[in-house]
Formats: structure tokens, C-alpha cells, sequence
């Protein structure tokens, strides 16, 4: 081969392989691109389309793809639960200018309780805060859970991009003249309510507080005590303010210098996700606590979901305010709960939270609450109309009360009590049949204040229905309808609450009920939310034993040879005379080796005859029809004794006692009514010591066949 002929075929070659370089060059780097793009790599499959679509069609958020970036995309579910106008400052407030990991920003955050806070500034206009949260593994921003964390991209030019996931579109508060740049400038809450007119609310509007936050400030000279200032004041703050259809029926003049401080939590930060639902951390203090407003009453708020169980409840959230120090204006523990309507405003100071009424000062009577619930459809419509409709008097009685106590079913209550009747036309019926006689709502109506924070709750006195029964458990004579001898029972259950370290169980006629929202404060009263509807029952007298904290001593006894199985059944009729905790605390004290005989369980068949003694098989008998049976029959047989117990009233009819031998047994909760039975706790043990001796346990098993021939015989 000649010269010029290998170097013709050199340079065709070098050509060749250049060009398959380049080619090959300029693919790769085109499918790199395509790959690393933040737009391009997270695009399908990452359930962000909805989002990524818009941002794609927005040519001025879409060019920022080409730099280093954060983007914080909702969800497609988020996008279509947003009911907003999606917009390019949405678009714009959803990035960042740098690329980042969360877990690093967070662990050089603000910490408080059990969250760690820090703050980002948006690309929407006048860079509007986005708070991160961190709470344990959890992170947040503004409100919004992160679904999916530190995706990460790179841009053409291999700068770093980061997507994160959120479950919530985060939307901006912006002017309604979007053209008004001073309005994005400095956007703290005090400029919000100075300026509320120029900013997008939605349907609501602020006019009325802010007015009157505003008359305040002018009367005051010291700059300080200034309550303008609260709103104005740097730092990461909560602010509720309320919208002004929350004064159609609160006039504006009860919003004084106290209530508008106990709307601002200075230093702290609250959404409405996470929600802090620690019993000890969740109450945060307002700006009633500071120094420099000098407030006569402290005050703190907490925010908490509504019922999920309860439809009408669902995806709502509140925020609840309670008085911890008040004065003669403002009533301690009153407290007052308000929905919040618009939630997690951003502003320059901290984030906004729009509230359905004031908080702190309630303007409602009982009366007024409960009928403000029926109209709007609230969490208690259900009861108010029933006490609109079948509670004869009792409206009246409510608004003219001077100090009364609701305790007040949920939706969801009257919900599970008419399926366990068998639908809302039986529950509607029965209590239509009671119309001049309201027994059953009138049951939950107790014509003094009681407080969760009662001392005759969390410390009660040994004495209630007499002064020698030591039950140690607090009872409340219910008044309506007049007449009656009812009572209701209360007692703080060492399970913590939602609101509460402990909670408040309310017995009414054998029916428990826990209180899931207390302290509800009026005019005029309490309201506590209970979860059953007291008076119809809904457990066995086994059930109602296990359950009742008075009467463990005696449901322990029964689980020694089974003998409280019987108990749950439902096709048999029981009337039960069971003694009290402190009964067999007494007892204990007189004959302790009885007793060990007794509690050890080895010797079960004398514990059946002890019971026996206690219990009436076929028949369930409410106290009156005891006492009734007595003057008819001379007296009631029991399953085991050869006296019949006696039933007889004193004081005047307010008590009952039980006559056997020589013993006076008194009646200190008469007629807790379940399914299958009565029951009625005794304040002593109907027994002798000889009832007691160390003998053969071969008697169990003929003890046991005499309750069950009893049980047969009353069914045959």
C-alpha cells in the first residue's frame, strides 16, 4: 500500500471514529438528561402529575427547573381535594432556590416539646415563610405531611435539584391585587388585620377583630401593653382570628384586652398538622402569660381533631381555649371551643389559623350553645333537637338556670343507641313516648356546675348518700323530671384522656359514659361531651361489673368457678345485689381470715353460696319494684338464704335499706339497669361469719349444679 493511500485511509478512520463519538456522545448526554431532570426523572409514577403538569405549562416556574431547586409537590390526592384556584404563586411558593436534605435543615432547627421547627423562604412573591417540622420520624411543612422525602435530580448543567412529596397543596396568602408588590412585602399577622381588605380570604373576612384589636390598641398609651404589637412582634407566634360571621351572635364589645391576648401564642408555632396530643405539652400559654400585657387571667389553647368516628366530625379541627387563672369577667375553667375554618395561613411572624368564634369569652347560655349546634350541624344537633322536641320543659328550664351541667351525647352516640335498638325510628320512638315524662334526656342534666377539675371528682368525700357510706365515689341528684330520685356517678379513670391526664366517667342509670370534651363553658353552665346516651343500657351485668371501678371486688369473686359467666346471658333475667368495694374493704377489717378465705380462691364453692345470697335469678327488679314486692309478698327470695331480704324506704323516701338477720344493708346505687338485669350496689356484705368454713372442695361441683337447676327452672 502506498503512502498517500494509508493516509487516506488513516484520516476516513479518525473521521469515522470522531463521528461515532460525537453521536454517541450527544445520546448520552441526552438520555442524562432526560433521566436526572427533576421534571423528567420523577414525572410518571410518582403520583405527582397533576402538579408536575401545571408547573410544566407555567413558563415562569417551569424555566426554574434548569437550576439548583427544591420543589414541594402535593399529591395527586392533594390536588384533587384542593378546592382553591390553583395559581402561579401556589406554583412558586411550592420551591425553594437550593436543593436540600431535611433531615440536615432540621437538625440546626428550633426545638420545642417533641418537634423541631426551621424556616425556608419560598419563591413565591415577598418570599413567604415555609415552616419545616420534624416531629419524631415525621416531617411537615406548613401543615402539610411529607409523603415522600429527598428525591433527588440533577438539572442540564448538573445542578442539584430535591423533590419531596406532601399530602397538601401549600397555598400562599397573597393581596387580591396582584399587582400590588408593597402588599407582599413584610407580611406579618398585625399587617394582615391593619390591611385585611387588600388580602384573599376567600368567602371570609377579618374586619370586625381586627377593628377591634385595633380600638384597643388606641386606648392604650404604654407601647408594650399594646395589643397591635402581639401581631407585629418578630419571631415564629400563633395567631387565631376569628371571622366576623363568628359575631352573629357574640356581640364584638365582650372582646376585651384579656380575650385578645388569649388569641396569640407567642413562641410557638401550632398547625394543624402535627398536632401535639400530649397531655402534658399540648396546652400552650398565650400571651396572657406575659408579663408586659399584664392580663388579669391566664389562659391557654390547644388545637385537637374532631371525632373521626362521627361523619359530621370528620377532617374537622378545633382549637379550645381554657381559663387556668381567672377574675371576676372571666370564669376559671371555662373554656370554649372554636372550628378552625382556614387553616395554616403562613406569615412573615409566624401562622395564621381563621376560627369560627372568639375565643376565651363565651356569649351562649346552655340553651343558646345546644341550639347553635342544631343549626349549624354540629357534633351535638342530634341531642338538641331531641331536647327541642321531647324534652317537655327542659329548654325553659336551661335558659333560665343560674348554673346547671350538661352532659351531652355526640352524634355518634345516638348513633350506636339506635342500631343497638334497631334503628333511628325506635330510638325516636322511645323517646317520643316519654315526651311529659322526659326521664332519659332529662338524666343528663344535673342542676349545679360540676367541673372536670371538681375537687368532689379528683379527691371525693367518704360520705355521699349518707354519712356512713364510704363509696369515696362523688353522686349528683338529677332534678328533671321533678320528682325523681336519680343520681348520677362519677369518677376519674386513670386512662389518660383526650384532653385531660385522666379522664371523667359519668354513671346514669348503670350506663358509663366517658367524657371525650369537657368544660364546654356558657353563660349559664358546663356542657361535657359524653360518648353514650345515659338511661338506655348497652352492656350485661357482667359487662357493667368489669367495667364499673366500684365494683371490682365483687366482679373478682365471680371468676372464681365461673360463676359470672352466667351473668352474660342475655335470655335469662337477673336482679343483683352487689356490695361495694369498701363493703369488702369493711368486712375485711371484721373478719380477715373470712375474707382470705374468700379472695384466695381455693375454697370457690363458699364464695358461690356468698353471692347466691346476693342474686335473684328470673326477674329484674328496680328498686321501687323491691320495695313494692316486699309490702306485697313480705319480702324477696334470693337464689340462696332461707330469710327473705326485706326492701324498705327512709329518710323520707330519698333511701332503701335491705333487712336480713339482724344486718341493715343500705342501697347506695340503686338501678344501674343493664340488658339482661338490675343492678344495685349494697354498702355491706349480706353474711354471717359462720357463712364461712374451711371444708371439702367436692361441695363446688353440687353448688354449681344448683345455680344452673335454678337458671333452667326460671327459663322452663
Amino acid at each position: 500500500m502506498s503512502k498517500k493511500t494509508h493516509l487516506v485511509s488513516s484520516i476516513v478512520k479518525a473521521v469515522l471514529t470522531y463521528t461515532i463519538a460525537l453521536v454517541l456522545h450527544q445520546n448520552l448526554n441526552k438520555n442524562y438528561v432526560q433521566a436526572e431532570n427533576i421534571l423528567t426523572k420523577y414525572n410518571n409514577g410518582y403520583n405527582v402529575d397533576k402538579f408536575f403538569a401545571l408547573f410544566e405549562n407555567d413558563a415562569k416556574s417551569s424555566n426554574h427547573a434548569k437550576n439548583e431547586i427544591t420543589i414541594f409537590s402535593p399529591s395527586d390526592d392533594a390536588m384533587r381535594a384542593f378546592k382553591g384556584k390553583t395559581s402561579h404563586q401556589i406554583l412558586m411558593n411550592s420551591m425553594v432556590n437550593t436543593a436540600f436534605d431535611v433531615s440536615s435543615i432540621l437538625n440546626n432547627g428550633n426545638s420545642g416539646s417533641d418537634t423541631v421547627t426551621a424556616r425556608l423562604a419560598s419563591m413565591s412573591q415577598g418570599s413567604p415563610p415555609l415552616w419545616l417540622t420534624r416531629k419524631q420520624n415525621d416531617f411537615y411543612v406548613n401543615g402539610a405531611k411529607f409523603i415522600m422525602r429527598n428525591m433527588a435530580a440533577k438539572s442540564a448543567s448538573g445542578q442539584k435539584q430535591m423533590l419531596h412529596i406532601v399530602d397538601t397543596v401549600l397555598e400562599p396568602l397573597c393581596p387580591i391585587n396582584k399587582q400590588n408588590s408593597l402588599a407582599y412585602m413584610h407580611l406579618t399577622a398585625g399587617k394582615l388585620l391593619r390591611e385585611k381588605e387588600k388580602y384573599d380570604l376567600g368567602e371570609h373576612s377579618i374586619s370586625t377583630f381586627a377593628n377591634k384589636v385595633e380600638e384597643l390598641s388606641m386606648k392604650e398609651k404604654t407601647l408594650v401593653k399594646k395589643r397591635s404589637q402581639l401581631y407585629d412582634k418578630p419571631g415564629r407566634h400563633t395567631f387565631f382570628i376569628p371571622v366576623d360571621s363568628a359575631f352573629k351572635n357574640f356581640s364584638p364589645f365582650l372582646l376585651d384586652e384579656d380575650v385578645v391576648a388569649g388569641h396569640v401564642v407567642p413562641n410557638t408555632l401550632m398547625f394543624t398538622n402535627p398536632i401535639d396530643s400530649d397531655s402534658h405539652t399540648a396546652d400552650k400559654s398565650t400571651a396572657t402569660y406575659d408579663d408586659d400585657m399584664q392580663s388579669g387571667i391566664k389562659v391557654v389553647v390547644r388545637i385537637h381533631p374532631g371525632n373521626e368516628r362521627d361523619p359530621s366530625e370528620r377532617n374537622k379541627v378545633y382549637v379550645r381555649s381554657d381559663i387556668n387563672l381567672g377574675n371576676r369577667n372571666h370564669v376559671r375553667h371555662a373554656i370554649v371551643q372554636a372550628e378552625i375554618i382556614k387553616r395554616n395561613i403562613p406569615v412573615s411572624n409566624g401562622v395564621v389559623h381563621l376560627i369560627g368564634k372568639p375565643l376565651v369569652k363565651t356569649a351562649s347560655d346552655l340553651w343558646g350553645f345546644l341550639k347553635q349546634e342544631e343549626d349549624e350541624g354540629g357534633r351535638l344537633n342530634k341531642f338538641a333537637r331531641y331536647l327541642r322536641l321531647y324534652g317537655k320543659d327542659l329548654k325553659e328550664k336551661l335558659q333560665s338556670s343560674t348554673g346547671s351541667t350538661i352532659f351531652a351525647p355526640s352524634n355518634e352516640a345516638f348513633n350506636r343507641t339506635a342500631k343497638l335498638l334497631g334503628g333511628d325510628a325506635k330510638l325516636e320512638e322511645l323517646l317520643k313516648s316519654q315526651m311529659d315524662n322526659p326521664k332519659i334526656l332529662g338524666l343528663h342534666i344535673v342542676d349545679e356546675q360540676i367541673p372536670s377539675t371538681d375537687i368532689r371528682l379528683t379527691k371525693p368525700q367518704n360520705f355521699v348518700t349518707c354519712k356512713t357510706c364510704k363509696i369515696k365515689m362523688f353522686g349528683a341528684r338529677v332534678k328533671y323530671p321533678e320528682g325523681g330520685n336519680d343520681r348520677l356517678w362519677f369518677y376519674i379513670s386513670d386512662t389518660g384522656g383526650e384532653f385531660m391526664k385522666q379522664k371523667l366517667v359519668v354513671d346514669g342509670l348503670g350506663v358509663t359514659a366517658t367524657v371525650r370534651e369537657p368544660d364546654i363553658g356558657t353563660t349559664n353552665g358546663i356542657i361535657h361531651v359524653v360518648d353514650k346516651v345515659l338511661g338506655i343500657p348497652s352492656s350485661t351485668i357482667k359487662e357493667k361489673l368489669a367495667a364499673d371501678p366500684m365494683l371490682s371486688s365483687t366482679y373478682t369473686l365471680g371468676t372464681q368457678d365461673h360463676f359470672n359467666k352466667m351473668l352474660e346471658k342475655t335470655d335469662t333475667k337477673f336482679t343483683y345485689l352487689v356490695p361495694s368495694n369498701e363493703a369488702w374493704k369493711n368486712m375485711q377489717g371484721k373478719m380477715a381470715s373470712t375474707w382470705k378465705v374468700l379472695f384466695q380462691g381455693d375454697f370457690g364453692y363458699q364464695t358461690e353460696q356468698i353471692l347466691e345470697r346476693h342474686l335473684k335469678i328470673g326477674e329484674a327488679l328496680s328498686l321501687n319494684q323491691l320495695v313494692e314486692k316486699t309490702k306485697k309478698d313480705g319480702g324477696v327470695r334470693m337464689i340462696r338464704g332461707y330469710y327473705d331480704l326485706k326492701f324498705k324506704e327512709v329518710d323520707n323516701g330519698q333511701g332503701v335499706i335491705v333487712e336480713w338477720e339482724d344486718l341493715e344493708i343500705r342501697i347506695i346505687r340503686p338501678n344501674l339497669e343493664c340488658t339482661n338485669g338490675y343492678i344495685h350496689v349494697v354498702d355491706q356484705v349480706i353474711m354471717k361469719r359462720r357463712d364461712v368454713v374451711l371444708a371439702g372442695a367436692s361441695h363446688s361441683v353440687s353448688h354449681m349444679f344448683f345455680i344452673l337447676t335454678a337458671v333452667a327452672i326460671t327459663q322452663w
